[in-house]
Protein backbone atom coordinates (compact mmCIF):
# COMPACT_ATOMS: atom_id res chain seq x y z
CA UNK A 1 0.00 0.00 0.00
CA UNK A 2 1.33 3.47 -0.90
CA UNK A 3 0.31 7.11 -1.07
CA UNK A 4 2.13 9.45 -3.46
CA UNK A 5 4.52 6.62 -4.28
CA UNK A 6 5.46 6.18 -0.63
CA UNK A 7 5.07 2.80 1.06
CA UNK A 8 3.35 2.67 4.45
CA UNK A 9 4.84 -0.73 5.25
CA UNK A 10 7.95 0.56 7.09
CA UNK A 11 5.81 3.06 9.01
CA UNK A 12 3.39 0.37 10.17
CA UNK A 13 6.29 -1.91 11.04
CA UNK A 14 7.88 0.85 13.11
CA UNK A 15 4.61 1.46 14.96
CA UNK A 16 4.17 -2.25 15.66
CA UNK A 17 7.76 -2.55 16.91
CA UNK A 18 7.25 0.49 19.17
CA UNK A 19 4.04 -0.99 20.60
CA UNK A 20 5.71 -4.36 21.12
CA UNK A 21 8.62 -2.67 22.91
CA UNK A 22 6.24 -0.70 25.12
CA UNK A 23 4.31 -3.86 25.97
CA UNK A 24 7.56 -5.67 26.79
CA UNK A 25 8.71 -2.83 29.05
CA UNK A 26 5.32 -2.76 30.77
CA UNK A 27 5.44 -6.52 31.31
CA UNK A 28 8.96 -6.28 32.73
CA UNK A 29 7.90 -3.53 35.13
CA UNK A 30 5.34 -5.93 36.60
CA UNK A 31 8.28 -7.55 38.35
CA UNK A 32 9.29 -4.23 39.90
CA UNK A 33 5.94 -2.61 40.68
CA UNK A 34 3.00 -4.93 39.95
CA UNK A 35 -0.44 -3.24 39.97
CA UNK A 36 -2.41 -3.92 43.12
CA UNK A 37 -6.11 -4.07 42.23
CA UNK A 38 -8.37 -2.77 44.97
CA UNK A 39 -12.11 -3.00 45.47
CA UNK A 40 -13.74 0.17 44.14
CA UNK A 41 -17.34 1.38 44.10
CA UNK A 42 -18.26 -0.08 40.70
CA UNK A 43 -17.06 -3.55 41.67
CA UNK A 44 -18.71 -3.25 45.09
CA UNK A 45 -22.03 -2.35 43.48
CA UNK A 46 -21.72 -5.25 41.03
CA UNK A 47 -21.14 -7.58 43.98
CA UNK A 48 -24.11 -6.11 45.85
CA UNK A 49 -26.41 -6.41 42.83
CA UNK A 50 -25.37 -10.03 42.31
CA UNK A 51 -25.73 -10.96 45.98
CA UNK A 52 -27.92 -10.28 48.99
CA UNK A 53 -25.70 -9.21 51.92
CA UNK A 54 -26.95 -8.83 55.47
CA UNK A 55 -24.47 -6.03 56.18
CA UNK A 56 -23.11 -3.02 54.32
CA UNK A 57 -19.86 -1.40 55.45
CA UNK A 58 -19.69 2.13 53.99
CA UNK A 59 -16.63 4.25 54.53
CA UNK A 60 -13.43 5.53 52.97
CA UNK A 61 -10.73 3.16 51.74
CA UNK A 62 -10.79 1.83 55.32
CA UNK A 63 -13.99 -0.04 54.41
CA UNK A 64 -11.79 -2.52 52.52
CA UNK A 65 -10.83 -4.00 55.89
CA UNK A 66 -14.35 -5.41 55.98
CA UNK A 67 -13.57 -7.70 53.05
CA UNK A 68 -11.65 -9.84 55.52
CA UNK A 69 -14.47 -9.50 58.03
CA UNK A 70 -16.92 -10.69 55.39
CA UNK A 71 -14.91 -13.89 54.98
CA UNK A 72 -14.76 -14.42 58.74
CA UNK A 73 -18.49 -13.75 59.19
CA UNK A 74 -19.39 -16.04 56.30
CA UNK A 75 -17.37 -18.84 57.86
CA UNK A 76 -19.03 -18.33 61.24
CA UNK A 77 -22.54 -18.38 59.76
CA UNK A 78 -22.02 -21.00 57.03
CA UNK A 79 -22.54 -18.35 54.40
CA UNK A 80 -25.87 -17.15 55.81
CA UNK A 81 -24.56 -13.65 56.56
CA UNK A 82 -22.28 -11.64 54.32
CA UNK A 83 -20.79 -8.15 54.50
CA UNK A 84 -20.58 -5.95 51.41
CA UNK A 85 -17.77 -3.42 51.71
CA UNK A 86 -18.33 -0.10 49.90
CA UNK A 87 -15.07 1.90 49.90
CA UNK A 88 -15.19 5.56 48.83
CA UNK A 89 -11.54 6.50 48.36
CA UNK A 90 -10.70 9.87 49.93
CA UNK A 91 -14.28 9.99 51.11
CA UNK A 92 -15.90 12.16 53.72
CA UNK A 93 -19.55 12.29 54.74
CA UNK A 94 -20.57 14.35 51.71
CA UNK A 95 -19.22 11.80 49.19
CA UNK A 96 -20.56 8.94 51.33
CA UNK A 97 -24.03 10.47 51.21
CA UNK A 98 -23.80 10.86 47.43
CA UNK A 99 -22.79 7.21 47.02
CA UNK A 100 -25.60 6.11 49.31
CA UNK A 101 -28.20 8.08 47.36
CA UNK A 102 -27.02 7.46 43.80
CA UNK A 103 -25.35 4.05 43.91
CA UNK A 104 -26.56 2.08 46.94
CA UNK A 105 -30.23 3.00 47.29
CA UNK A 106 -31.23 1.95 43.74
CA UNK A 107 -29.94 -1.55 44.51
CA UNK A 108 -31.14 -1.61 48.12
CA UNK A 109 -34.71 -0.60 47.25
CA UNK A 110 -35.12 -2.50 43.96
CA UNK A 111 -38.37 -4.48 43.84
CA UNK A 112 -39.64 -7.27 41.62
CA UNK A 113 -42.91 -7.35 39.69
CA UNK A 114 -44.84 -8.40 42.79
CA UNK A 115 -43.48 -5.47 44.81
CA UNK A 116 -41.13 -7.49 47.01
CA UNK A 117 -37.54 -6.43 47.59
CA UNK A 118 -35.17 -8.17 45.21
CA UNK A 119 -32.53 -8.30 47.96
CA UNK A 120 -34.35 -8.52 51.31
CA UNK A 121 -31.51 -9.66 53.60
CA UNK A 122 -29.91 -6.33 54.53
CA UNK A 123 -30.20 -5.67 58.27
CA UNK A 124 -27.14 -3.69 59.32
CA UNK A 125 -25.18 -0.73 57.95
CA UNK A 126 -21.76 0.03 59.38
CA UNK A 127 -20.65 3.64 58.84
CA UNK A 128 -16.88 3.28 59.09
CA UNK A 129 -15.25 6.56 60.02
CA UNK A 130 -12.51 8.51 61.75
CA UNK A 131 -11.99 12.14 62.78
CA UNK A 132 -10.73 13.27 59.36
CA UNK A 133 -14.05 12.36 57.71
CA UNK A 134 -15.82 15.07 59.71
CA UNK A 135 -13.58 17.93 58.55
CA UNK A 136 -14.42 20.31 55.70
CA UNK A 137 -13.78 19.65 52.03
CA UNK A 138 -10.72 21.49 50.74
CA UNK A 139 -12.05 24.69 49.11
CA UNK A 140 -8.72 25.43 47.45
CA UNK A 141 -8.15 22.31 45.40
CA UNK A 142 -11.37 20.34 45.61
CA UNK A 143 -9.12 17.29 46.03
CA UNK A 144 -11.59 15.56 48.30
CA UNK A 145 -14.67 15.98 46.12
CA UNK A 146 -12.66 14.50 43.25
CA UNK A 147 -13.58 11.21 44.90
CA UNK A 148 -16.94 11.34 43.15
CA UNK A 149 -15.95 11.54 39.46
CA UNK A 150 -12.79 9.56 40.11
CA UNK A 151 -14.51 6.75 42.02
CA UNK A 152 -18.30 6.94 42.06
CA UNK A 153 -19.68 8.44 38.87
CA UNK A 154 -21.26 6.51 36.04
CA UNK A 155 -21.53 7.62 32.41
CA UNK A 156 -24.85 9.37 33.05
CA UNK A 157 -23.29 11.49 35.80
CA UNK A 158 -20.41 12.43 33.52
CA UNK A 159 -22.63 13.47 30.61
CA UNK A 160 -24.91 15.45 32.92
CA UNK A 161 -21.95 17.41 34.28
CA UNK A 162 -20.45 17.74 30.81
CA UNK A 163 -23.70 19.26 29.50
CA UNK A 164 -23.85 21.75 32.34
CA UNK A 165 -20.18 22.73 32.68
CA UNK A 166 -18.39 21.51 29.59
CA UNK A 167 -15.18 19.51 29.86
CA UNK A 168 -13.47 20.52 33.10
CA UNK A 169 -10.58 19.24 35.21
CA UNK A 170 -13.22 18.03 37.66
CA UNK A 171 -15.21 15.79 35.30
CA UNK A 172 -12.04 14.68 33.51
CA UNK A 173 -11.33 12.64 36.62
CA UNK A 174 -14.07 10.29 35.43
CA UNK A 175 -12.40 9.83 32.03
CA UNK A 176 -9.06 9.18 33.73
CA UNK A 177 -10.72 6.50 35.83
CA UNK A 178 -12.21 4.83 32.74
CA UNK A 179 -8.76 4.92 31.13
CA UNK A 180 -7.23 3.21 34.17
CA UNK A 181 -9.94 0.56 34.12
CA UNK A 182 -9.30 -0.17 30.44
CA UNK A 183 -5.60 -0.66 31.22
CA UNK A 184 -6.00 -2.33 34.60
CA UNK A 185 -3.08 -4.72 33.99
CA UNK A 186 -0.68 -2.00 32.84
CA UNK A 187 1.95 -1.03 35.36
CA UNK A 188 2.74 2.16 33.44
CA UNK A 189 -0.88 3.33 33.55
CA UNK A 190 -1.69 2.22 37.10
CA UNK A 191 1.47 3.72 38.62
CA UNK A 192 0.62 7.27 37.59
CA UNK A 193 0.89 9.44 40.68
CA UNK A 194 2.34 6.70 42.90
CA UNK A 195 5.98 6.47 41.73
CA UNK A 196 6.27 2.80 42.70
CA UNK A 197 8.17 2.13 39.47
CA UNK A 198 10.84 4.69 40.34
CA UNK A 199 11.21 3.33 43.84
CA UNK A 200 11.27 -0.27 42.64
CA UNK A 201 13.91 0.39 39.99
CA UNK A 202 16.06 2.32 42.43
CA UNK A 203 15.92 -0.51 44.96
CA UNK A 204 16.61 -3.10 42.26
CA UNK A 205 19.79 -1.26 41.21
CA UNK A 206 21.09 0.09 44.51
CA UNK A 207 19.34 -2.07 47.06
CA UNK A 208 17.44 -0.65 50.01
CA UNK A 209 18.91 2.32 51.82
CA UNK A 210 17.92 1.34 55.34
CA UNK A 211 19.21 4.56 56.91
CA UNK A 212 17.25 6.74 54.48
CA UNK A 213 14.16 4.59 54.98
CA UNK A 214 14.42 4.98 58.74
CA UNK A 215 14.80 8.76 58.48
CA UNK A 216 11.84 8.93 56.09
CA UNK A 217 9.79 6.77 58.45
CA UNK A 218 10.54 9.00 61.44
CA UNK A 219 9.78 12.20 59.51
CA UNK A 220 6.48 10.87 58.19
CA UNK A 221 5.54 9.66 61.67
CA UNK A 222 6.10 13.15 63.09
CA UNK A 223 4.08 14.62 60.24
CA UNK A 224 1.17 12.31 61.01
CA UNK A 225 1.32 13.13 64.71
CA UNK A 226 1.17 16.86 63.96
CA UNK A 227 -1.66 16.41 61.47
CA UNK A 228 -3.81 14.52 63.97
CA UNK A 229 -3.09 17.06 66.71
CA UNK A 230 -4.14 19.93 64.43
CA UNK A 231 -7.38 18.17 63.58
CA UNK A 232 -8.96 19.19 66.89
CA UNK A 233 -9.81 22.61 65.51
CA UNK A 234 -11.54 21.29 62.42
CA UNK A 235 -13.91 18.60 63.64
CA UNK A 236 -17.54 18.39 62.53
CA UNK A 237 -17.73 20.83 59.67
CA UNK A 238 -21.43 21.83 59.31
CA UNK A 239 -21.75 20.47 55.76
CA UNK A 240 -20.21 17.16 56.74
CA UNK A 241 -22.38 16.89 59.85
CA UNK A 242 -25.48 17.57 57.75
CA UNK A 243 -24.51 14.79 55.33
CA UNK A 244 -24.03 12.41 58.23
CA UNK A 245 -27.46 13.33 59.59
CA UNK A 246 -29.03 12.76 56.16
CA UNK A 247 -27.42 9.34 55.77
CA UNK A 248 -28.55 8.19 59.20
CA UNK A 249 -32.07 9.47 58.61
CA UNK A 250 -32.31 7.69 55.25
CA UNK A 251 -31.03 4.39 56.61
CA UNK A 252 -33.18 4.46 59.73
CA UNK A 253 -36.15 5.37 57.57
CA UNK A 254 -35.61 2.07 55.78
CA UNK A 255 -35.68 0.22 59.11
CA UNK A 256 -31.98 -0.59 59.09
CA UNK A 257 -29.80 -0.99 62.16
CA UNK A 258 -26.99 1.59 61.90
CA UNK A 259 -23.65 1.33 63.69
CA UNK A 260 -20.98 4.04 63.78
CA UNK A 261 -17.59 2.30 63.76
CA UNK A 262 -14.47 4.34 64.55
CA UNK A 263 -11.66 2.75 62.57
CA UNK A 264 -8.36 1.73 64.24
CA UNK A 265 -5.45 4.13 63.97
CA UNK A 266 -1.78 3.24 63.82
CA UNK A 267 -0.56 3.66 67.42
CA UNK A 268 2.70 5.38 66.48
CA UNK A 269 0.88 8.18 64.65
CA UNK A 270 -0.98 9.20 67.80
CA UNK A 271 0.73 11.50 70.26
CA UNK A 272 -0.53 11.90 73.81
CA UNK A 273 -1.81 15.35 72.85
CA UNK A 274 -3.74 13.98 69.86
CA UNK A 275 -5.33 11.29 72.00
CA UNK A 276 -6.56 13.80 74.56
CA UNK A 277 -7.74 16.39 72.04
CA UNK A 278 -8.67 15.40 68.48
CA UNK A 279 -9.41 11.74 69.07
CA UNK A 280 -11.09 12.12 72.44
CA UNK A 281 -13.27 14.98 71.22
CA UNK A 282 -14.26 13.09 68.08
CA UNK A 283 -15.09 9.94 70.01
CA UNK A 284 -17.10 11.81 72.66
CA UNK A 285 -19.11 13.78 70.11
CA UNK A 286 -19.75 10.70 67.99
CA UNK A 287 -20.90 8.77 71.02
CA UNK A 288 -23.29 11.61 71.89
CA UNK A 289 -24.51 11.61 68.26
CA UNK A 290 -25.23 7.90 68.41
CA UNK A 291 -27.14 8.29 71.67
CA UNK A 292 -29.25 11.09 70.22
CA UNK A 293 -30.06 9.03 67.10
CA UNK A 294 -30.36 5.63 68.82
CA UNK A 295 -27.44 4.10 66.94
CA UNK A 296 -24.87 1.53 67.92
CA UNK A 297 -21.39 2.90 68.65
CA UNK A 298 -18.16 0.91 68.31
CA UNK A 299 -14.87 2.73 68.96
CA UNK A 300 -11.85 0.78 67.69
CA UNK A 301 -9.51 3.79 67.66
CA UNK A 302 -7.36 2.57 70.55
CA UNK A 303 -9.00 -0.67 71.62
CA UNK A 304 -7.94 -3.20 69.00
CA UNK A 305 -5.35 -5.95 68.57
CA UNK A 306 -3.19 -4.06 66.04
CA UNK A 307 0.37 -2.76 66.38
CA UNK A 308 2.40 -0.43 64.16
CA UNK A 309 3.69 -3.47 62.26
CA UNK A 310 0.13 -4.30 61.15
CA UNK A 311 -0.13 -1.06 59.13
CA UNK A 312 1.01 -0.48 55.57
CA UNK A 313 3.81 1.95 54.70
CA UNK A 314 1.21 4.71 54.31
CA UNK A 315 0.54 4.50 58.11
CA UNK A 316 -3.17 4.45 57.31
CA UNK A 317 -4.29 1.05 56.03
CA UNK A 318 -4.05 -2.36 57.66
CA UNK A 319 -2.11 -5.23 56.12
CA UNK A 320 -3.94 -8.46 55.15
CA UNK A 321 -2.89 -10.44 58.22
CA UNK A 322 -3.82 -7.54 60.47
CA UNK A 323 -7.24 -7.33 58.81
CA UNK A 324 -7.82 -11.04 59.45
CA UNK A 325 -6.89 -10.65 63.11
CA UNK A 326 -8.98 -7.50 63.44
CA UNK A 327 -11.99 -9.29 61.92
CA UNK A 328 -11.84 -12.21 64.33
CA UNK A 329 -11.34 -9.88 67.30
CA UNK A 330 -14.27 -7.62 66.31
CA UNK A 331 -16.64 -10.53 65.64
CA UNK A 332 -15.74 -11.97 69.03
CA UNK A 333 -16.49 -8.61 70.62
CA UNK A 334 -18.43 -5.48 69.73
CA UNK A 335 -19.50 -6.67 66.27
CA UNK A 336 -20.66 -10.12 67.41
CA UNK A 337 -24.24 -9.03 66.69
CA UNK A 338 -23.51 -9.27 62.95
CA UNK A 339 -23.64 -13.04 63.28
CA UNK A 340 -27.32 -12.82 64.19
CA UNK A 341 -27.49 -11.42 67.68
CA UNK A 342 -28.95 -7.96 68.33
CA UNK A 343 -31.15 -5.67 66.28
CA UNK A 344 -33.23 -7.16 63.52
CA UNK A 345 -34.23 -4.20 61.35
CA UNK A 346 -34.73 -4.37 57.63
CA UNK A 347 -35.58 -2.29 54.61
CA UNK A 348 -39.27 -1.62 54.28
Amino acid sequence: MSAGGRSWGPVLLTILCALATLAAVDAALHLVAPPKPLLEIDQAMDQYAAGDPAVLALGSSHARSFIAMDKALSQRTDGARRIQAVPVEWGKYTPYAWVLKHRILPILTERNASGALVRPSLRHVLLVTEWWDSTALDPGTGSITMALPARAWQWGDFFADLGENGLTPYNQNFLQRIWREWWSVSTLVQDRGYENITKGLREAVRGKDLEAERASYDNRLKGWQSMVEEGAGHLFDPAQKQSLEEMVGTLQGLGLDVTIVLYPRMPGTLSAKAKETTLRQFSDRMQAFTRDHRLRFVDMTFTNPLTDDDFEVDFDHVKPEGNRRLAEWALDGDLAFLAGKGATGGAQ
